[in-house]
């Protein structure tokens, strides 16, 4: 199960994992299964998994669950095998915001700062930005089975992490072999790349500071680089 973080590579996850022979995904990315819970019974949902190959579930939005839903996930699926990637929260905060927009059918460049403003303070962004609370959660529950992986690594070696992801779910990663390390790193989907506003960079300094300084500790990697403006 991909568990997130929204915007921070999970689109290229379910596509390089999606063409290896022993992976399927039977019911496509974004499930939404554990989030929204509509209609959908959990044995329509269990039934969708044949168990003929190392079968998966990628939707962003689990990685914020409470914990009593992912006590039902586990109490469900003991053995399940988990993968989060994170990405800077200021860069993920932005990217997400720019991507509600285009579907409110906004731009960038009309938008004023209080807009911006209003989505980095909303309970969905902030929530989805809190990686430190979304791995404990997680890892309370499958300590030892959940795979945590910055997203830079996607853009500097690809190939070591799609690896580590396949070691993890416990397949080979020679399927990948005649795929070239440029091939592998490039963006899957790319966005409109509009860089932050400088006049909204002390804002979302603020809201996650004291978050990535814990994160920092708690993971033991230095993300101080992430601060800079």
């Amino acid at each position: 199960m991909g568990i997130g973080a929204q915007k921070c590579g999970t689109t290229w996850l379910y596509h390089w994992l999606s063409r290896h022979p022993l992976v399927a995904f039977p019911l496509g990315k974004e499930v939404h299964f554990w989030d929204r819970r509509d209609t959908r019974s959990i044995e329509s949902y269990l039934g969708a998994f044949s168990g003929d190959r190392v079968e998966g579930d990628i939707t962003p939005a689990y990685g914020f669950q409470p914990p009593e839903t992912i006590a039902e996930v586990r109490a469900l699926l003991p053995a399940l095998r988990l993968v989060y990637l994170y990405r800077n929260p200021i860069e993920r905060a932005w990217s997400h915001a720019r991507m509600d927009l285009r579907v409110a059918g906004g731009t960038v460049g009309s938008t004023p700062d209080s807009w911006f403003i209003g989505h980095f303070n909303g309970t969905d962004s902030l929530l989805r930005g809190d990686y430190l609370t979304c791995i404990r959660n997680w890892r309370d529950a499958y300590d030892g089975q959940l795979l945590v992986l910055p997203t830079e690594h996607l853009s500097r070696d690809a190939r070591t992490a799609l690896t580590r992801c396949c070691n993890h779910i416990g397949i080979s990663a020679e399927a990948y072999a005649a795929i070239s390390d440029d091939e592998l790193a490039a963006p899957i989907f790319r966005g409109d790349d509009v860089p932050l506003r400088p006049s909204l960079y002390p804002v979302l300094h603020a809201l996650y500071c004291e978050k990535i300084s814990r994160l920092s500790d708690y993971l033991g990697a230095d993300l101080s680089g992430w601060l800079q403006a």
